[in-house]
């Protein structure tokens, strides 16, 4: 639990129309309407058992293979890597690096990392560095040279061109543009 990134987002489409998900959100509806004594600890144990049950889900893909994220967690040599990711993503990290944390070579590292997650170890590491890149921005004051910097990138129009290229705008348009900016 402690290599889950901060944030999950599930879409509708992540539960698919699988009965679980249908029952435990219409559990949630009810309990919600009801705000009955104990309310709010039946609501939390519910939420969790969603969460549960999406991210067993989404272990899985069809034919019962693990995939993704959450099955990278379950495999202890790219839990590693994963780790080493999320604790430092300003880091020069390079696929042989993580191969080494991982113990394995580099190229059955860089090859049970795509078939697992569905992204390279790089790819990864820069949509993670994007992501934080984006919560630091929404979250606090800090300056676009900090941000650069702990998200990994050594000047600012390397790191504007890369928030830019993935989320449409600069990173000082998407800042102006959030609530409360």
């Amino acid at each position: 639990m402690r290599d889950l990134p901060p944030l999950i987002v599930l879409r509708p489409g992540d539960l698919g129309a699988e009965p679980w998900a249908a029952a435990g959100l219409r559990l949630l509806h009810l309990e919600a309407d009801f705000a009955g004594p104990g309310g709010t600890a039946i609501l939390s144990r519910l939420i969790e058992i969603v969460v549960i049950q999406a991210a067993r889900r989404s272990v899985r893909v069809p034919g019962g293979r693990p995939a993704g994220f959450l099955a990278a967690l379950t495999d202890p040599a790219l839990s590693r890597a994963l780790a080493a990711i999320h604790g430092a993503p300003e880091r020069d990290w390079r696929v042989v690096d993580l191969a080494r944390l991982a113990a394995l070579s580099r190229a059955g590292f860089a090859r049970r990392f795509a078939e697992t997650v569905g992204a390279t170890p790089i790819d990864y590491l820069t949509d993670w560095r994007l992501a934080k890149a984006r919560a630091l921005l929404s979250d606090t004051a800090l300056s676009m040279d900090d941000i650069a910097e702990r998200c990994g990138y050594r000047s600012v129009p390397s790191f504007t061109r890369r928030f830019k290229a993935r989320f449409g705008k600069g990173p000082g348009a998407f800042r102006r543009s959030r609530p409360g900016a």
